[in-house]
């Protein structure tokens, strides 16, 4: 039997194309080369004689193969990233400033960092609820140590972990007439009423000139622009506006519903930690923060 060459490298790389699903995509994402993840993919392949994507249209997918090297992949770097947390678990100690969108702040931030410093006495945290916009601006210039946002655009200085994928919703307040409309009155009657939307950043994706729009000829007439989604729940409560929104707000809100939404509706979003490349020893910390993150967003969604 031949040597096994795969590294734990390439098993991250291999991770980062399944997860992109385009192989110029993971290689930006991971600041490396096309070609050298392809090399990682073809030595991958190589070893286990067997092929692991197919391609359909401009998307690679994981063949039958692949999906079960996949799950194996994520148990091999469990495995490895627990050797470290073994000797450094009880390590995590010192002053951590942390800024997040002010909806991440308040709704999802507060439970979690507790549970963290009960679990660390010695560790410590600053909370900011910022815009979006600010707070990766304050980690590129390194006022902030990590940030939590939403649909963040991807910056070379910084690392990501994408932890919640969802949708954009319309969605308004219980008393709007939209909420007993179907979808096909639904997209000829939005350009009726006043909308609000997320005003436009340098940082983070903007909803206001948003491909769905196009795609339906919505026509939205903003009446507010809004740096905070929780100034946008207490305008939408009125029952006069409407907007598109991450899902996850009106999960956990009960004063809003969503609006029904065309067949062929999508409007993806993601929830991601950023922090600088240049602060390895946060690594610890993210994980940490990161798995809780992740336990408490599988309850908010339940």
């Amino acid at each position: 039997m031949n040597k096994m060459r795969i590294t734990i490298e390439q098993l991250k790389q291999f991770q980062e194309v399944v997860r992109y699903k385009n192989l110029n995509l993971a290689a930006k994402k991971m600041a490396i080369s096309p070609s050298a993840i392809s090399r990682s993919i073809k030595i991958i392949e190589e070893d286990l004689d067997h092929l692991l994507f197919e391609r359909k249209g401009r998307n690679i997918l994981l063949n039958r193969e692949g999906r079960i090297f996949y799950e194996k992949s994520l148990e091999t770097i469990r495995t490895y990233e627990s050797l470290f947390n073994v000797i450094n678990s009880k390590s995590l100690e010192g002053k951590i400033k942390i800024g997040a969108s002010h909806w991440l702040a308040s709704k999802l931030l507060p439970g979690v960092l507790e549970s963290l410093i009960k679990k660390y006495d010695k560790l410590n945290f600053e909370i900011y609820s910022l815009d979006s916009n600010i707070a990766i601006s304050k980690l590129l210039s390194g006022d902030l140590d990590i940030a939590l946002c939403f649909s963040p655009k991807e910056q070379s200085e910084l690392d990501s972990y994408e932890i919640y994928k969802g949708q954009l919703v319309l969605c308004s307040g219980k008393k709007h007439p939209l909420i007993q409309k179907k979808a096909k009155e639904v997209i000829n009657s939005l350009n009726n009423y006043d909308a609000i939307i997320h005003k436009a950043n340098e940082f983070v994706f903007s909803c206001d000139d948003h491909p769905m729009f196009f795609k339906y000829d919505i026509k939205p007439n903003f009446k507010f622009f809004w740096d905070s989604d929780l100034v946008a729940v207490e305008l939408l409560k009125s029952g006069k506006f409407w907007t598109m929104i991450p899902d996850i707000i009106p999960i956990t809100d009960t004063s809003l519903k969503n609006i029904s939404s065309p067949k062929g509706w999508d409007a993806p979003y993601s929830i991601k930690i950023l922090w600088s490349k240049n602060r390895p020893t946060l690594n610890n910390a993210i994980k940490e923060i990161r798995n809780n993150l992740l336990s408490n967003l599988k309850k908010i969604n339940k």
